[in-house]
C-alpha cells in the first residue's frame, strides 16, 4: 500500500511540475521524508497525507484509488497535453506530457520544445534514465563532459544521473520525445 500512496504523490507532483523541494515548502515536510515517501519506504499518517493533498491540489482519496480503478488506456489528444514548462522560458525549452492522465505510470514520457538561443545553460540530472528521440530539427547534446550533434531520428539512451541538457541548433526550434525512467526500486 506505501507503494501504491507513494508513487501516486509522485505521479501527482511531477504533474504538478513542482519538485520535492517545493513541496517540502508547501508542506512542512522534510526532502527525505518526502522522498521517502514517494519510495514507499515510509508510511505516511493521515494528517501527513491531508497536508499532501491540499498541497498537491487533490483529494485524501486519490492516494487511496485500487489497481481495479486503474484504466488500461489512457488517449490523450495533440491539443489536450498538460503543458510543463522549465522554471522560465530563459532556459530555452518546454515540455509537453504526454501520457499524463495514465496513472502510477512505470516512466514519464514528455513532447519537448527547445527553441534557438536559450539564455541560460544550466545542466540536469536525477535519478534513473532517459531516452530522447529527435523528431525534428537539430539538438546539442550535453552530456558530463562530452558534446553530441544530434540530427532527426537519432536517439540517445543515458544514465540520467550524469549531468545534461539538450539544446536547439540553429535558428528553428526542434522537438524530441522524451522518456525518463525512474531508478530500478
Amino acid at each position: 500500500m506505501e507503494q501504491t500512496i507513494g508513487a501516486t504523490i509522485r505521479t501527482l507532483r511531477r504533474k504538478e511540475g513542482i519538485t520535492l523541494e517545493t513541496l517540502a515548502t508547501r508542506t512542512g515536510l522534510s526532502k527525505s521524508y518526502l522522498s521517502k515517501i514517494e519510495r514507499g519506504l515510509q508510511s505516511p499518517s493521515i494528517s501527513t497525507l491531508s497536508n499532501l493533498a491540499r498541497a498537491l491540489g487533490t483529494e485524501i482519496t486519490e492516494f487511496f484509488r485500487s489497481e481495479e480503478h486503474r484504466p488500461r488506456l489512457s488517449l490523450v489528444r495533440a491539443g489536450e497535453r498538460t503543458r510543463i514548462s522549465g522554471p522560465d522560458a530563459a532556459f530555452g525549452y518546454h515540455y509537453d506530457a504526454v501520457a499524463d492522465r495514465f496513472p502510477n505510470k512505470s516512466v514519464e514520457v514528455f513532447h519537448i520544445t527547445l527553441t534557438p538561443n536559450p539564455e541560460r545553460h544550466t545542466l540536469f540530472s536525477h535519478d534513473g534514465e532517459e531516452m530522447i528521440f529527435i523528431l525534428k530539427g537539430r539538438m546539442l547534446f550535453l552530456f558530463g563532459d562530452e558534446k553530441y550533434v544530434c540530427e532527426e531520428g537519432d536517439c540517445l539512451y543515458f544514465d540520467s544521473s550524469v549531468e545534461h541538457r539538450g539544446e536547439c541548433l540553429g535558428d528553428k526550434e526542434a522537438r524530441a520525445l522524451v522518456v525518463i525512467i525512474p531508478p530500478k526500486r
